[in-house]
């Protein structure tokens, strides 16, 4: 198939560490799919499925409020450190600000909330082998690091979309304010939602992608150990311009 045959060609040419999944509904392309590597703020993906999975159990009530103190702010993406006057906030803020802005104050009262032991467990059962939440957010003096893989990113997408509380979930997820890898060169007409992640030296992002009436695409490039950020973030482009173009002209109904 021609589009496997250029996303390979685009991925494999990219001078750093490449972990791509690519999954359509009959057929795949993947390049070193269970490499571990850093997940960055894609680990908030597995946040946001075990909350709704909480919520969805009543176990949890999406309108409780979670006061914020000085003490739990922290650095990093996000709009909640920022505010002058600490305030309160319901989990669905939470969740929605976690993952439209990647509020890193918003992800590790989460954390604190559900539990990293019931989050990782979560990741274990849907069959995530490679995703390990081990420290919080902006934690730089953790000697652990949180990982993921293109593989368990995907499926944590695809668990997302197939959730009972999907209709909740996906919004938040195609809220997303930074589309400036995978979506930036995508069709309009094309529906996204998506989850970015970036450290140093590292650009990831995930997609969910639909053509109206038509099925799920699901998108995960995880790029590290580059030199240059901007050869990263034009592989995302390159590789969501070659999907949008391919789901626009092919796909009927898709």
């Amino acid at each position: 198939m021609r589009l496997k045959k250029e996303l390979h060609q685009l991925a494999s040419s990219f001078n750093g560490s490449a972990s791509v999944q690519i999954q359509f509904t009959d057929w795949s392309m993947e390049i070193n799919p269970n490499k571990k590597m850093k997940s960055a703020s894609l680990i908030k993906l597995a946040i946001l499925l075990e909350g709704y999975s909480l919520i969805e159990q009543g176990e949890l009530t999406s309108g409780e409020i979670l006061p914020i103190n000085p003490e739990m702010m922290t650095g990093g993406a996000g709009i909640i450190s920022r505010l002058s006057v600490s305030r309160p906030f319901s989990v669905q803020d939470m969740l929605t600000l976690m993952i439209a802005v990647s509020d890193n104050t918003a992800a590790n009262v989460l954390i604190d909330l559900l539990g990293m032991d019931r989050i990782n467990e979560r990741c274990r059962q849907i069959g995530c082998v490679n995703t390990q939440l081990q420290r919080k957010m902006m934690d730089l003096s953790s000697p652990h690091e949180n990982w993921i893989s293109s593989r368990d990113t995907v499926l944590l997408m695809r668990k997302i979309y197939e959730h009972p509380l999907h209709q909740d979930m996906i919004p938040v997820l195609s809220g997303q304010q930074f589309r400036h890898k995978l979506p930036a060169l995508m069709n309009p007409q094309l529906f996204v939602a998506n989850k970015t992640g970036e450290l140093s030296g590292v650009e990831h992002d995930a997609a969910i992608i639909m053509k109206e009436g038509g099925e799920p695409v699901y998108a995960a490039v995880l790029l590290t150990d580059f030199t240059d950020s901007d050869e990263a973030l034009l592989l995302h482009r390159k590789i969501g311009k070659l999907l949008s173009q391919y789901m626009m002209n092919n796909l009927s109904g898709q």
